[in-house]
């Protein structure tokens, strides 16, 4: 993906179930890619999806101040990608 492409953060759109491991696989190369080119920084998780710490969670913020989170896939949860209300730190 280029770099403009990566750079566009208010076109993102949330996920709400990946589809397959390759899928999930690929978005974390995307997410690798975005922290790479200082489009993303990694957080730390101030409120656990759910409300549980069993999920494999990361929390990020972008450029423009947007907070988001990454779930990983957990059968028959497939994951979810989706900004969070709340900047780190306001919890």
């Amino acid at each position: 993906m280029a770099h403009s492409e990566i750079d566009q953060v208010d076109d993102w759109e949330e996920i709400h179930g990946f589809f397959s491991p390759g899928e999930f696989r690929r978005f974390q190369d995307w997410v690798k890619n975005s922290i790479e080119n200082g489009v993303l920084v990694e957080v730390n998780v101030e409120s656990p999806y759910s409300g549980s710490s069993l999920f494999d969670e990361r929390w990020f913020e972008s450029k423009n101040g947007s907070c988001w989170r990454l779930v990983a896939p957990d059968p028959p949860f497939r994951g979810v990608f989706e900004r969070v209300e709340t900047e780190p730190g306001e919890t």
